[in-house]
């Protein structure tokens, strides 16, 4: 049995508050942190690259030049004491090391023995060294300079500016980019703000693609791509997809940044922060450091190393195949052959490409395509797992995920026969009620859940009416809202999305119940100066009746317990139930009293809804009168001036009584398996889930 609210609200929005931060808490890497190496030197690191694993080079300030032979980092013989900004190769012994000190810029070369110095031709220090091949290497640098090896001979591009060229990168000869950064001064207050560009060469002339303006620091210019139609400029905000340069919300700056793959980049920067995009979000790595981390290189997507201040040298080597534990939230109450979705889990804990497999289900990592087959999957994937429920009542099914030598189940129980497992208000699909209120000045739904917490989003427009169901029989709950005067339904289902459709007219009142027993919710309206129901069953259709007339309130619940919901109207000037049973036909009682609240639940778990009224206008106890199925009459009062709520709120398979005090925010629960309990969460002139249509 399901309840509806009739209520305004301002702004409709169809999807949640989007919260942008820096980095997405998307989880931290166990069993891959960050190891630090012996380095040598207390000189800053500005820059690494490597041929190999066993072969990787480091430069830093004063001239520094570190080698790795795969054991242990030792000094090489640069034949400078000029800072050294950036390195990269073209093999093992044809290398390049870039930078300088006003007023020369530094070029040295590798040639598998020793380092010697290359004519620049340059004024001021270069910051960033890229190459297609050994006679196809560009260099940036103060000055807006950039120059180019053509295998022989460093020429000139172009040299021109205050600017500063710090990074770059290129998917071949004819498509490199550079980004760079220029203050922007103000005769009367100096330095304004700094315009950031990023410049195109398509293999005969360099021109500006995209500018931005930032203030009041200015940021390094960071770019890497995996391809030619995916390049980030991490300083600028910005992405490239083969087209166009559009901004990016939440993409960190950094100092550098590099990446196997376009789901597998890693960027550094200050404050020792390392983060890493697995295609989907970005997660902060633990780094052991709070130094300024300003080089970044891996040789695979298991073997990474990182260079900073104060000779630091970090690796991250990993060959771990155990993730971390996989758990799933098991569902119950689901529609007999429906599709099932577990909540998205994150995989952390291993370093390389690990096998995914899975038994009596399908597998998605990473917002692709569903799969029963066998693959693989890196540290930082998200992988979703559905399944087929039981085609028979009270019936469970399990699909099982593995990971490298980890596995987890995820198991759905259908809907019994009688309807025992459905929970009014269920959101998380562990078979207990939450607790949560609409608020119409934000057009907001606030939710505490049992298994995920606190919850929020925005739902719904002036006029509408919210209304909760399991729409898509997954065991749990969906949020919507009813807009009468155009008879239009929006729902958000927790497995399909939003939703929308027609069904209703001016003067009706939402009405939801799984009136056809096949574990999902369904939609009517029901017009109380004809006594009309109007139903849309998800297995049945449209179906139509009179039955009520004017001044009834509807009421819905499964009263002969047969695992459908039946229909029926109160008419609190004489307390008078009509109901219509789907097993028993008609059927009248009288229990209330004029100006009594109706409201419906199981409280007694024996399947079959009861029914029960409460006394809103009674000055000082709120009495509380319930008729259970198998104990009869039962009554309490403690709150006066309340709303009543119903939904199993101690999970134990009873319904329970509740009251909502809106202006302070209470909910005073008679928990069956627990006793009266009072919680606080929510505030004044919000409605609260479970409140009864009237």
């Amino acid at each position: 049995m399901k309840r509806s609210v009739r209520m305004k609200i301002k702004a409709f929005v169809v999807a949640g508050i989007a919260c942008l931060t820096l980095v997405t808490m998307a989880g931290v890497s166990r069993g891959a942190d960050w190891a630090p190496m012996t380095s040598g030197t207390t000189q800053n690191l500005k820059g690494i690259w490597g041929s190999s694993a066993s072969d990787v080079f480091a430069v830093g300030l004063g001239g520094t030049i570190l080698h790795f032979d795969g054991s242990t980092w030792s000094a090489m013989a640069s034949g400078t004491t000029a800072d050294l900004h950036a390195i990269w190769g073209a093999a093992a012994n044809d290398v390049f090391a870039v930078g300088g000190n006003f007023p020369n810029g530094t070029i040295l070369h590798y040639n598998g023995s020793a380092w010697s110095a290359m004519t620049s031709g340059t004024t001021g220090p270069l910051r960033g060294v890229w190459g297609s091949s050994a006679s196809d290497v560009f260099a940036v640098g103060d000055g807006y300079t950039i120059v180019h090896y053509d295998g022989s001979t460093w020429v000139p591009m172009t040299s021109f500016g205050s600017a500063s060229l710090y990074g770059i990168w290129g998917s071949s000869a004819s498509d490199v980019f550079a980004t760079g950064t220029a203050a922007i001064l103000n005769q009367t207050q100096g330095i304004a703000g700094y315009r950031s560009f990023i410049e195109h060469y398509d293999g005969s002339a360099w021109t500006t693609m995209a500018e931005t303006t930032t203030t009041p620091v200015a940021p390094r210019g960071v770019i890497w791509g995996s391809s030619s139609s995916d390049i980030y400029a991490f300083g600028l905000g910005l992405h490239y997809d083969g087209a166009a340069w559009t901004k990016v919300d939440g993409l960190p700056a950094g100092t550098s940044a590099w990446g196997i793959s376009s789901n597998d980049i890693y960027v550094c920067g200050g404050g020792g922060v390392i983060v890493h995009f697995n295609g989907t979000a970005w997660s902060p790595l633990v780094s052991g450091t709070t130094a300024i981390l300003d080089g970044i290189w891996g040789s695979s997507a298991a073997d990474f190393f990182v260079v900073g201040n104060g000779g630091t040298i970090l690796r991250r080597l990993c060959t771990a195949a155990t993730p971390a534990p996989l758990v799933f939230l098991n569902r119950t109450g689901a529609a007999v052959n429906s599709v099932v979705a577990a909540a998205e889990i994150h995989v952390s804990g291993i370093c390389s490409s690990t096998p995914i497999s899975v038994a009596a289900g399908e597998y998605s990592v990473d917002g692709g395509a569903y799969t029963s087959q066998p693959g693989t999957v890196s540290n930082g994937s998200n992988v979703k797992l559905r399944l087929v429920s039981s085609a028979s009542p009270a019936t469970a099914a399990s699909a099982t995920l593995t990971i490298g030598d980890t596995s987890g189940t995820f198991t759905v129980t259908t809907q019994g026969p009688r309807g025992e497992t459905r929970r009014v208000n269920d959101f998380d699909g562990d078979g207990c009620s939450e607790i949560g209120c609409y608020d119409p000045a934000s057009s907001s739904w606030f939710q505490y859940r049992s298994q995920e917490g606190y919850w929020t989003t925005p739902f719904g427009f002036a006029g509408t009416i919210p209304i909760t169901g399991d729409f898509d029989g997954d065991g749990r709950a969906d949020v919507g809202a009813f807009y009468p005067p155009l008879g239009n339904w929006y729902i958000f289902k927790s497995t399909e999305g939003f939703w929308q459709t027609q069904f209703g007219y001016e003067g009706t009142l939402p009405v939801v119940g799984d009136f056809d027993g096949d574990g999902r919710d369904d939609f009517g309206v029901y017009y109380p100066p004809a006594g009309a129901w109007y139903l849309f069953k998800s297995t049945e259709g449209f179906f139509e009746t009179r039955f009520g007339f004017a001044g009834t309130v509807p009421v819905v619940g499964d009263f002969d317990g047969d695992g459908r919901d039946d229909f029926g109207c109160y008419y609190a000037p004489l307390g008078k139930w009509h109901l219509f049973k789907s097993t028993e036909g008609y059927s009248e009682t009288a229990f209330g009293y004029p100006g009594t609240i109706p409201f419906v639940g199981d409280f007694d778990g024996d399947a079959r809804d009861d029914i029960g009224c409460y006394d809103q206008a009674d000055p000082q106890f709120g009495w509380i009168f319930i008729f259970k199925s198998t104990e009869g009459f039962r009554q309490a009062g403690w709150t006066p001036a309340a709303e009543p709520v119903v939904g199993d709120f101690d999970c134990d398979g009873k319904d329970d009584i509740g009251l909502y005090t809106g202006r302070v925010g209470a909910w005073d629960l008679v928990k069956s398996a627990e006793g009266l309990k009072r919680l606080f969460f929510g505030f004044p002139d919000t409605i609260p889930l479970g409140y009864v249509i009237r």
